[in-house]
């Protein structure tokens, strides 16, 4: 994630949302990466919880996607970059600014 070094480094939020080992495994190495890029990871939120249908791909999550805080717009930036296509989600309980960064179920395409 190029990108990502060569701005100042940001705060990111990671929720992992389904109990599968793979997922785990793909959060930790996103979780590197971002560590390796400078960024700091908070809450790590590997809220092992079932969905129905299940929560699949990698999203941005906010309150107002007509106002994407500047890390966010970032990361999906770098994330794009390297084939990664986050989509976005809103969420009204997600505080004014806030965003989290989520990881589902591998897309099967």
């Amino acid at each position: 994630m190029v990108f990502l070094r060569q701005n100042p480094p940001q705060t990111v939020k990671v929720r992992s949302l389904i109990n599968d080992a793979e997922i785990h495994t793909f959060t930790a190495d996103l979780v590197s990466a971002l560590g390796e890029a400078g960024w700091k990871v908070e809450d790590v939120g590997i809220s092992r919880s079932m969905t129905t249908p299940p929560v699949v791909g990698i999203w941005l999550q906010v309150k107002d996607p007509s106002n994407l805080p500047a890390p966010a717009q970032m990361l999906a930036r770098a994330l794009n970059e390297i084939g990664i296509r986050p989509t976005l989600r809103t969420d009204p309980s997600v505080a004014d600014g806030a965003w989290e960064l989520g990881v589902g179920q591998k897309r099967a395409d």
